[in-house]
């Protein structure tokens, strides 16, 4: 039946209350009906992002799509090397990967709504001696927890996760929000779990994971940015290496993916307030980088840590862990997505209601700062 025809759908369904057997009840609708823009580009309007009415164009905050970034890279790198496969699961477009599919279509798969499947034939695909990637939004990979651990992790399978729409998304709403996956991986044994800071990072990770013989995820959002060279830009990565950004005397803030260009503009505004704070970027969740994390942290009255991912089970609870069995009893502030559910908004709004903007977390460092200054007194 016409699932656009609410007066007929609300007869037929008070109707098949009172049916004393089994009914099978087809609704048939059209995603975006109504607004010719959206009945175009259905994938366009998945969720409730706001776009300009006349024209459908969405309202984009800035930076670049990041699934279109890795994608083209592992098209580049999959030239030379024909172990390269890509999946997803019915989202070539979200993904970025329909670059991917252009180039290489006989190498491209969609398994369609069916993650769990994905992650599995993944894995039977690096059992045979390929190098498959598997690009899915970091909420939707939650439903193959079971895959990554016992079909791939457990078997020390090299597989790729590209974990799109990681951390905060915007306007897509409560279920999309991808605040959880660091939680869900850094319990998984043996997996390396990545998260760049910007573009280039970005490209130099999927660059590495070609090498790397083992399960693999990089983690980043929708939209990216370039920071430009960084202090290591000519080295290559080492899989569990840091990177300090800048020393500081007092606090040293050990940040995640998008979370690195916050806290360098936090601890600019830190050093206003007559606190030096230096910056590590932790790219690695996933083995840490120890030897950088008890250096630092030693270093310091104040080790802070900063992720686009829910407190509970996140990094900074790796680093307290870290630090615990080191015995180095420096206090930690951990900061992060609250425990909650979060609702749709711009990202921008998102950040600022978390207290991840770089003047939340100024703010924070700055209060935990003084309640040590005075039990010091």
């Amino acid at each position: 039946m016409d699932g656009h025809d609410l007066k007929q759908l609300i007869k037929v369904l008070r109707r098949s209350k009172d049916d004393d057997q089994p009914l099978l009840i087809h609704v048939v609708t059209q995603k975006g009906k109504g607004y010719q823009p959206a009945e175009d580009h259905p994938d366009h309007f998945h969720g409730v992002a706001p776009f300009y009415i006349e024209s459908g164009a969405q309202k984009k905050e800035s930076g670049i799509a990041a699934g279109k970034v890795a994608a083209r890279e592992l098209a580049e790198l999959a030239e030379s090397d024909i172990r390269i496969c890509a999946i997803t699961a019915a989202m070539p477009n979200g993904t970025g990967m329909d670059e991917f599919q252009r180039v290489h279509p006989e190498r491209f798969f969609d398994v369609g709504i069916a993650e769990e499947h994905a992650v599995t034939m993944a894995a039977g695909m690096a059992s045979q001696g390929m190098k498959p990637y598997v690009a899915i939004y970091s909420t939707f990979l939650q439903r193959a927890y079971d895959q990554i651990m016992m079909d791939v992790c457990r078997n020390g399978l090299p597989v790729t996760f590209l974990i799109d729409r990681a951390g905060l998304i915007g306007a897509d709403g409560a279920t999309h929000q991808g605040v959880f996956d660091l939680s869900y991986l850094r319990s998984i044994p043996d997996l390396i779990v990545a998260a760049p800071r910007d573009i280039r990072d970005l490209k130099k990770l999927v660059e590495l994971s070609r090498e790397v013989n083992a399960p693999m995820a990089i983690r980043y959002p929708r939209d990216i940015e370039d920071m430009g060279p960084g202090i290591q830009s000519q080295r290559d990565f080492a899989v569990g290496q840091w990177e300090l950004l800048s020393a500081g005397s007092d606090v040293m803030i050990f940040a995640v993916g998008h979370m690195v260009q916050l806290s360098m503009q936090a601890a600019i505004e830190l050093m206003g307030k007559g606190i030096s704070a230096g910056v590590v970027d932790a790219r690695f969740v996933a083995p840490m980088d120890l030897n950088m994390l008890r250096e630092q942290a030693g270093k310091v009255r104040l080790v802070v840590t900063v992720e686009e991912n829910v407190i509970s089970g996140g990094f900074g609870e790796g680093v307290l862990e870290a630090l615990s069995a080191a015995g180095i009893g420096v206090p930690v502030m951990t900061l992060g997505v609250p425990d909650r559910f979060i609702g749709h908004a711009r990202v921008s709004q998102q950040l600022e209601a978390c207290g991840l903007t770089p003047q939340g977390i100024a703010r924070s460092v700055h209060k935990r700062w003084q309640a040590l200054g005075e039990a010091g007194r």
